[in-house]
């Protein structure tokens, strides 16, 4: 029968792995602990606020409130009359800042047509077929663009003039996709892949993180070798002509371990930050550890670092285990064989 001190202590564990989420959630600077909005139409009204960063996806955009954050926003249309405190990104049809707005920050977007009215007070970076400055903008810092420029006699622009063709509306989609979009894109698409791991094989899964955690100079080492030893071998099959389709292959496989391996990397560091609180729980170790690693890896300089120490964590930890596994099959196999032939064995 279990006691009220060992669920009492059990809680306690957990609500301290939940603590430690929360923290490495609010860790996260810009799109992880951003609000996000969606629909057909999304609008921020006069009277209201949003406390920190709006991410919205919708048809058409309209913030006539006040933003306290960044705004990262892609639609059909998107314009701003209201303030924002931080940045702008937009990526439309059409994007028009009023001559009520305020953007204390930078713009940057990518649009069919881009208007400024109102007052920009860091730089401008936009492309688009137009871009147009009416007489009330202000600019207070440089403005970049990329398509054709239609500035009004009246408008101000403190900073300097440049355009710049690869901001230009020429790309076969129209427009370029957000860095953000992109990494909270990756983001998603790692954990589910990370999930489907840990449900598809959970022992294997724990065993790839326990090697990861219990050595992790054992797998860094194994994996540094796996990093620069499998294309090393694959060039020498490439070099012998017939080897190339194997190595084609090998190309695929490797990439995929690779991916596989940051997968469980991070799995691993969530493995350890719940050791340490003598909890366990796979799914909050598999988000603790991506939320550690974003988190961490938005560090400059080091930021970079910690993710190739993560992937050579992890990709020494999957080739370990796949390697063990191996071993320990072979082993069976030899000795099912001796057995049978000892059973077969006749004494005179």
């Amino acid at each position: 029968m279990v006691s009220k001190r060992s669920l009492s202590r059990t809680n306690v564990r957990t609500i301290t792995a939940l603590v430690v989420v929360f923290l490495l959630l609010a860790s996260i600077p810009g799109t992880a602990f951003a609000e996000t909005r969606t629909g057909g139409s999304v609008v921020v009204g006069a009277d209201e606020t949003v406390a920190g960063d709006l991410d919205v996806f919708a048809g058409s955009v309209a913030i006539h409130g006040t933003v306290e954050g960044n705004v990262r926003a892609v639609g059909g249309t998107v314009r701003i009359d209201g303030t924002v405190t931080g940045n702008v990104s937009a990526t439309a049809g059409s994007v028009v800042i009023g001559p009520d707005a305020t953007i204390e920050g930078s713009l940057t977007g990518a649009s069919g047509d881009v208007t400024i009215a109102g007052s920009v007070q860091g730089d401008v970076q936009v492309g688009a077929e137009i871009v147009r400055v009416t007489e009330t903008a202000e600019i207070a810092g440089n403005l970049e663009y990329g398509g054709t420029l239609e500035r009004a006699s009246g408008a101000s622009i403190a900073g300097t003039i440049s355009a710049d063709s690869d901001l230009g509306f020429d790309s076969p989609l129209g427009f370029s996709i957000p860095s953000w979009i992109v990494g909270i894109y990756a983001f998603m698409v790692g954990l589910l892949g990370a999930v489907i791991l840990l449900g598809l094989f959970p022992d294997f899964s724990r065993s790839v993180a326990t090697a990861g955690t219990a050595q992790p100079l054992r797998s860094g080492a194994i994996g540094i070798v796996a990093l620069v030893g499998i294309p090393v071998g694959l060039v020498v099959l490439v070099l012998t002509i017939v080897g190339i389709p194997l190595a084609l292959i090998g190309l695929f496989i490797y990439l995929l371990g690779l991916w596989v391996g940051s997968l469980y990397g991070r799995y691993a560091v969530g493995t350890f930050v719940l050791t340490q609180l003598d909890t366990e729980n796979r799914w909050l170790a598999l988000l603790t550890g991506f939320l550690a690693v974003a988190a961490l890896g938005r560090l400059p300089v080091a930021g970079g670092l910690i993710q190739l120490v993560v992937l050579l964590v992890g990709l020494g930890g999957l080739a370990a285990t796949l390697l063990e596994r191996y071993r320990g099959q072979r082993s069976n196999g030899e000795g099912e064989t001796a057995t049978d032939g000892r059973s077969e064995r006749v004494v005179p």
